[in-house]
């Protein structure tokens, strides 16, 4: 009985805490051992594929990217080390100058204090104006507009925040630079709905026009469509590409145009609109998926469409052109169909820019001793049913 005990327990802390059990057996290893992966562990650049380690998380994020410190000896982010960390660039790579531009505006308005840095808390704040999900904002907004007035106090606005914020526990601060843009002069006008949405706007179209010049470091406004497959493909940052992907972008490449500039920003901005709308999008490609249809460019319009404008008001683009480029990069065989969850997943990570929380298993949080235990009352319940 008891072998079966250790056994059951064994196996359920290996499937719970299986990164904390090889951690406790290295522990155990020596500690010659350990000082000689600390030794190591001095700042470097890590290969593409091991960059989402440091995305998955705010934190992580941010600490692999500052590389300035505040007063208080705590870590801050310099102008270039923020435009790295949005862009998802290597520590070492020359920052564009033509995003650099961009997103140094972004910086300055974000920078609450003026100090040149940006603490962590502050970066929390822009991240979260870039990634919350928009419906969620709107509802926040809603519900923390108590005096039912179509506008926010800088108060209730903090509340929306720290709500929508994936870590609520988070300190943010309105009392500078962000605040009086926000609010006026002092903090002490109210902002509006639509106020917010237009803020949320030029922050997210500011983020994707800095990443579409990475390509067009002249500024003309275009570039060539294996450009834009690289940035496309750039929100699987980390996973290996499907090779059928890598080969859609080959062909790319060896197109007759595929030297000419042809893609111009507002292709981009319409890819990331769609994204944007990503969990709208999900159940209806679903509806085709599930009933054993193929989805082509004519339903992949119509699905885009329904999600951005359920409304029904006429929409001023076809969306030819993303379609058409879409489906060069993830129809598999060729024949005029996608595969929707290479597309899906992509379009989800480009919402999140690759920031996308791990589900916790607070199984995983237990002691070993506590799985030993449980497994002991298991057993001696199932001894008893059988007496």
């Amino acid at each position: 009985m008891w072998s079966r005990v250790v056994a059951a327990a064994a196996r359920r802390a290996t499937q719970a805490g299986r990164a904390r059990a090889v951690f406790a057996v290295g522990l155990g290893m020596g500690a010659a051992a350990v000082g000689a992966q600390v030794a190591e562990a001095k700042p470097k650049d890590v290969p593409t594929y091991l960059m989402p380690y440091y995305l998955t998380s705010l934190k992580k994020r941010f600490n692999r990217f500052a590389r300035e410190r505040d007063e208080d000896g705590s870590k801050a982010m310099s102008t270039a080390d923020f435009v790295r960390s949005v862009l998802c660039m290597s520590r070492t790579a020359t920052v564009p100058q033509a995003a650099l531009r961009d997103l140094s505006k972004l910086f300055k308005l974000v920078d609450n204090n003026a100090d040149g840095k940006l603490s962590f808390s502050e970066y929390s704040l822009f991240m979260l104006f870039l990634t919350a999900p928009r419906d969620q904002l709107s509802i926040a907004f809603r519900m923390f507009d108590t005096d039912e007035k179509d506008s926010l106090t800088k108060d209730q606005f903090m509340n929306v925040c720290q709500a929508t914020s994936n870590d609520p526990s988070q300190d943010f601060n309105l009392d500078g630079g962000l605040g009086e843009y926000l609010f006026g002069q002092n903090a002490s006008d109210r902002m509006t709905y639509d106020e917010f949405m237009e803020f949320l706007t030029h922050v997210r179209s500011t983020v994707w026009r800095a990443e579409f010049k990475q390509y067009d470091p002249h500024d003309t406004g275009l570039i060539t469509p294996e450009s834009f497959a690289k940035l496309i493909t750039s929100g699987m940052l980390g996973s290996h590409l499907p090779f059928y992907i890598v080969d859609n972008m080959r062909k790319l490449k060896r197109r007759d145009n595929a030297n000419d500039a042809v893609v111009p920003l507002s292709v981009w901005t319409n890819f990331n609109n769609i994204a944007i709308h990503e969990r709208l999008i999900t159940p209806l490609m679903n509806y085709y998926t599930l009933s054993g249809r193929p989805l082509t460019k004519k339903d992949f319009r119509r699905v885009i469409q329904v999600a951005m404008n359920p409304l029904r008001v006429p929409v001023a683009t076809a969306l030819e052109q993303e379609t058409d480029l879409v489906f060069a990069i993830f129809d598999r065989d060729g024949n005029g169909t996608l595969e929707c969850d290479e597309f899906l997943a992509l379009a989800r990570s480009r919402d999140r820019y690759n920031a996308i929380p791990k589900k916790r298993n607070p199984d995983a949080e237990k002691p070993i001793f506590q799985h030993i235990a449980n497994c002991v009352m298991e057993a001696a319940q199932e001894k008893a049913s059988w007496l």
